[in-house]
């Protein structure tokens, strides 16, 4: 028996007893430590964490999966959540004061920087490696390439606010935004597809296919409004360029379809958070406290 096998997430949910006697004859990892059972009777226990075999075999559902990294997704999806209402609460704010007098810089650079950070701590919770995947994970995966991304759209937003010489440096700023922007986008993309995993986990077929869709939106809205910051920032005025009526009318369906998509996200992050909290609950309940045993990896 060896460690290191491991899940595919996008695989069907096994079924219990699938191809199994009464000794496991095909590798299966437990769903707390990721150990291969392989060749245990289904009666015993794992040798490294001391989980039932029989609770392994139940298949890669959430409700079946560790409680605490269940505990984790929910509360990424929790952040997510509260990062919308307070950024949305910051710049209601922001366009309160700024009525009366103009907005001070440090407010608006508050307000990227919060949102930023939020999305960053969401990703990382939400990307929580699973126990039950090997631990002896690859030296590149999607994991760590979102978690890289969400590192570098945050450094990204500290670095774009910060010097104040990138106001007068048209190339500096591009390339900023453009790296940022290209991050942000992959972060997005990797974040709904950990998403449609999970939604598959739940099981839950039409979230998976509108999580899909969603991605798209907000891929093709992302892409869109990099393009047309760029260009403003390369041109300094973008209506000298478009003669104002092309930029403003593209402008226009950009943020049409943003906010579409962003409304849809927001509806989907209620549902996951939902699900995740619900499936938290459930995986408690069905846990089987186990002492561990001292071969015990952390």
């Amino acid at each position: 028996m060896t460690r290191g096998y491991n899940v595919d997430p996008d695989s069907p949910p096994p079924l219990a007893g699938l191809a199994i006697d009464a000794t496991l004859k095909t590798d299966q990892p437990c769903v707390r430590c990721g150990y291969n059972l392989r060749g245990l009777q289904r009666e015993a226990t794992c040798p490294e964490c001391g989980t039932p075999v029989e609770r392994s075999l139940l298949g890669n559902y959430l409700r079946f999966a560790d409680p605490d990294w269940v505990k984790k997704l929910s509360l990424g999806t929790s952040l997510m959540l509260w990062n919308i209402v307070i950024v949305v609460v910051l710049n209601l704010l922001g366009q309160f004061f700024s009525a009366f007098s103009v907005l001070p810089y440090e407010i608006e650079v508050g307000i990227g920087l919060v949102a930023s950070g939020l999305a960053t701590a969401a990703v990382f919770l939400v990307t929580t490696q699973e126990p039950a995947i090997s631990i002896t994970e690859d030296t590149v995966t999607l994991r760590k390439a979102v978690r890289a991304s969400a590192l570098i759209a945050f450094a990204g937003a500290v670095f774009e606010v910060g010097p104040t010489y990138l106001e007068e440096t048209t190339l500096v700023l591009i390339s900023v935004q453009l790296i940022g922007g290209l991050a942000n986008l992959f972060m997005t993309i990797g974040q709904f597809v950990y998403f449609r995993r999970f939604a598959l986990r739940i099981p839950d077929e039409d979230l998976a296919r509108s999580t899909t869709i969603v991605m798209w939106g907000l891929v093709f809205a992302g892409i869109c409004a990099l393009l047309i910051s760029s260009t403003t920032v390369l041109f300094r005025s973008a209506s000298a360029l478009f003669s104002g009526g092309l930029f403003v009318g593209g402008a226009c369906i950009v943020g049409v379809a943003a906010l579409v998509f962003g409304i849809w996200y927001l509806v989907l992050l209620i549902r996951y958070s939902r699900a995740f909290s619900k499936a938290a609950r459930e995986a408690l309940e069905n846990a089987m406290v186990q002492p561990r045993s001292p071969g015990v990896h952390s």
